[in-house]
């Protein structure tokens, strides 16, 4: 089963909540991304973009390959993550025993890209896809980015 945006609540998170939410933080900042954000170019181009890469533009390595050039094109992730941001930034438990307020954070990543979105309880508030430079100029995604 594919994983998109509309269905991504039926699939469980591959790391903790803290391993997300540092994860997330790192990854942002690992390699010079070409970012997409919904708050730029609107929900529905974001979410075009988010399903065509991870349905045919994510990469993955080949098993026991280190070298990012050994990859190929894979619809599967190398991970899932999910945390529950609170107002000050900082993260907790997804499904906490009590009703804590807060943005469900998810998102899925793979060697040449990721996305992520967030939402509250009733909308997505904001989406972001990045994809790496190679991706980038060989798929020819759209310049109409934040750099």
């Amino acid at each position: 089963m594919l994983i998109t945006i509309e269905n991504f609540d039926k699939f469980q998170p591959s790391m903790s909540e803290e391993e997300s939410y540092h994860f997330l933080k790192f990854y942002q900042g690992y390699k010079k991304w070409f970012v997409y954000n919904s708050d730029e170019v609107g929900v529905e181009q974001a979410t075009a973009l988010i399903d065509f890469f991870s349905q045919f533009h994510g990469k993955i390595p080949f098993p026991n390959s280190v070298l990012e050039k050994e990859s190929y094109w894979s619809n599967t992730p190398l991970g899932i993550f999910k945390y529950r941001m609170l107002d000050d930034g900082s993260y907790t438990l997804v499904n906490h025993y009590k009703k804590i307020s807060g943005y469900l954070v998810q998102g899925l990543y793979w060697q040449n890209g990721f996305f992520y979105f967030v939402k509250d309880e009733t909308k997505i508030i904001q989406l972001k896809l990045f994809v790496d430079e190679n991706t980038f100029y060989e798929k020819q995604y759209p310049d109409i980015l934040s750099r």
